[in-house]
């Protein structure tokens, strides 16, 4: 498929019709850092060079918006992002940050709203699983009610329980995606995770607090005892 897909980029590449190129919105990829390895090696074989593991023959820029403190990911073989990062940090320049509170009430005045930020964001993040990606969260609850339904300690969750919780921690996420694998999670995604549950627990006071440590167990098991993997394979090939 990514030979198919990349035959018009590798014959502009032989010919010396392209020396660079711009992927856009690659967090849509299962695994984004693969694909980067994969464009550096296209290039370095059309171009007839050697490429060493890690190295960057072909000039890629990456449309990836970076939220709050995210950094790029180090294993992605790219020169950086397309810059929207940088062009709002230049917007502030012409943006009177002294006239804020004028103007947020000049907006809720006019629009009616007095909602936080963060909380519209919340709210805005529930709406879209609950309409646009419901499919997706559903297959997401099974699959993880099937794990659960493996182990004497987690099967008392119901699916409901466990598609409602399942929202909670993905409205509470910092950021975009992670981008774990079969190497395991980078601590940048682990410390994601960790305060997506923790916010999502401290939202949910009335949820039953011990489906936030069954999901973390799972996705960040301690220990492989922690979650058994025989049954949790087997409970996915039932899926």
């Amino acid at each position: 498929v990514f030979d198919a897909i990349h035959r018009l980029l590798a014959t502009l590449l032989r010919e010396g019709r392209v020396s660079g190129v711009r992927i856009d919105h690659p967090d849509g990829l299962f695994d984004p850092a693969r694909y980067f390895e994969g464009l550096q090696d296209l290039a370095a074989e059309a171009w007839g060079v050697e490429r060493r593991p890690g190295t960057r023959v072909l000039y890629v820029l990456a449309e990836k918006i970076l939220s709050g403190r995210e950094r790029l990911p180090t294993t992605w073989q790219v020169h950086g992002t397309t810059g929207y990062n940088f062009l709002n940090q230049v917007n502030g320049l012409f943006v009177d940050s002294a006239n804020g509170r004028r103007m947020r009430r000049t907006y809720a005045r006019l629009t009616g709203q007095t909602q936080v930020f963060d909380d519209l964001l919340y709210e805005t993040k529930r709406l879209i699983m609950d309409t646009s990606m419901a499919s997706e969260l559903t297959v997401l609850a099974h699959m993880l009610d099937c794990i659960g339904e493996a182990n004497r300690k987690s099967r008392d969750f119901t699916l409901n329980s466990i598609r409602d919780m399942l929202v909670e921690v993905v409205a509470c996420f910092p950021i975009y995606r992670t981008y774990v694998n079969e190497n395991g999670w980078a601590p940048d995604d682990r410390a994601a995770l960790e305060r997506a549950i923790a916010r999502a627990r401290r939202r949910n006071p009335a949820m039953e607090s011990s489906i936030f440590d069954f999901f973390r167990e799972v996705m960040l098991p301690r220990d492989p005892g922690d979650v058994p993997m025989e049954e949790t394979v087997a409970a996915m090939g039932d899926l």
